[in-house]
């Protein structure tokens, strides 16, 4: 367990933002995730619910947290010496009281019979509805626990996910440095894999340069599946089978981010196999390119969060135009939306706990204005098929005073650059 100062006082003032918002007559429930199988009684890899983690801090499944009336109440296994024996320490009620400044602290056995008392004196109960295992057996409950008119008081079961996603998206001093991290890592990695590759190597054996990169910098975890995709599987937007023989003169997608203390980073690049791109590559890459910086420039505080993915988007349909891909005036291309042939996504989404984080995109169907502390990425991308060529270009973006931060500057993206760093 390693919690710092700083992390307990991002914690503490999280937890005081939501008792504040609930106010004397509302509840919240979170749960911890559920362990899950991988086979025959293997688990995969314990990743705690990011709510619950942005909240407590705290990384054992079978947990609760309970906000109700001014006060924390925490609930988690209490001490086993022989479970302990097979699987390492818990850290039981007393210590994540006294460690993580909750309120109250309970054996999780003690936890029905709690939000029972608490349920009949609320008026709002909020769950995590995004968390689905977790949100129907505490809905199940609840519903029982009403019948026959035992709380006639409550109004409605709200969701937990929106209400802390509004301060999930405004990120801490702290946070950002998390990311930051996250980001230089995941950028040592990308220059790994551009050094590594040549044309006969299989796309896995890039895929194992990055991992290797991520664990050698405190980085055990990706925090998604890479994309390694070598010439045509370029144009699959979500390739993860990463098993394909990398063959000359073909360009090579890599979308890949890691996690540092659970905080995600996600970078794209793309580079020619050979170490030079060839004339073509280098017209579609300076396009996806020149796309992305001036998308760069819309990302300001008070601009709506949809400018630079349409800013992205002219300047796809204006290299359209002119590269004679499609033989119709810039504004055609865009009103009829031929554009999505070759670039059919969107150009950016937050990051933060999650690869793909919470945060509201629009409110009354209007684009949201950027704010200072959102973390966006911002990926503009070009996928052929008939070329057999896709490339996409990906950083992760700071919203700040002074303008837009880019966090992943450390991986490359000049033409230069690349093939110097390729060949």
């Amino acid at each position: 367990m390693n919690i710092s100062i700083a992390d307990m006082n991002d914690f503490r003032i999280r937890r005081n933002k939501i008792l504040k918002h609930l106010g004397s007559s509302s509840l919240l429930i979170l749960l911890a995730s559920s362990e899950k199988e991988r086979n025959n009684g293997i688990n995969y890899h314990y990743r705690q619910n990011s709510n619950f983690h942005y909240l407590t801090g705290f990384n054992e499944p079978l947990s609760a947290v309970v906000f109700f009336k001014n006060e924390v109440y925490f609930f988690c296994r209490k001490k086993n010496k022989e479970y302990e024996q097979w699987n390492g320490k818990l850290i039981g009620p007393s210590m994540a009281k006294s460690i993580f400044e909750f309120n109250y602290a309970y054996d999780i056995s003690n936890f029905e019979e709690k939000i029972k008392k608490f349920i009949k004196s609320s008026n709002k109960v909020y769950l995590d509805f995004s968390d689905h295992d977790n949100f129907n057996y505490i809905n199940k409950f609840i519903v029982n626990n009403l019948a026959n008119g035992k709380n006639r008081n409550l109004e409605c079961i709200y969701d937990a996910n929106l209400l802390i996603s509004q301060y999930r998206q405004i990120k801490s001093s702290n946070e950002i440095k998390m990311i930051k991290k996250s980001c230089e890592i995941a950028s040592l990695a990308h220059i790994a894999a551009m050094k590594k590759c040549k044309p006969g190597l299989n796309e896995f054996d890039l895929e194992n340069e990055i991992c290797y990169t991520f664990g050698n910098h405190n980085a055990r975890y990706n925090s998604y599946p890479p994309i390694v995709a070598s010439g045509k599987n370029a144009c699959i937007l979500h390739y993860t089978s990463n098993n394909d023989v990398i063959k000359h003169n073909t360009i090579i997608l890599i979308d890949a981010g890691c996690e540092y203390k659970m905080y995600a980073s996600d970078i794209t690049r793309s580079f020619p196999a050979n170490g030079k791109f060839s004339s073509f590559q280098k017209d579609i890459y300076s396009l996806v390119l020149k796309a992305q910086s001036e998308a760069l420039k819309k990302m300001k505080i008070g601009n709506f969060i949809s400018e630079f993915h349409n800013t992205a988007v002219k300047v796809i349909c204006d290299g359209l135009r002119d590269l004679k891909i499609i033989k119709k005036s810039s504004d055609e291309i865009l009103e009829k939306k031929l554009y999505l042939k070759y670039y059919m996504h969107g150009t950016g989404h937050f990051l933060g706990l999650d690869v793909h984080d919470v945060g509201m995109y629009t409110i009354n169907h209007k684009p949201i204005r950027l704010k200072k502390g959102m973390v966006i990425t911002l990926e503009p991308g070009f996928y052929m098929n008939q070329k057999n060529i896709g490339i996409r270009i990906e950083d992760d973006i700071l919203i700040d005073n002074d303008g837009p931060i880019v966090l992943t500057k450390d991986a490359p993206k000049s033409i230069s650059k690349i093939e110097e760093i390729c060949s």
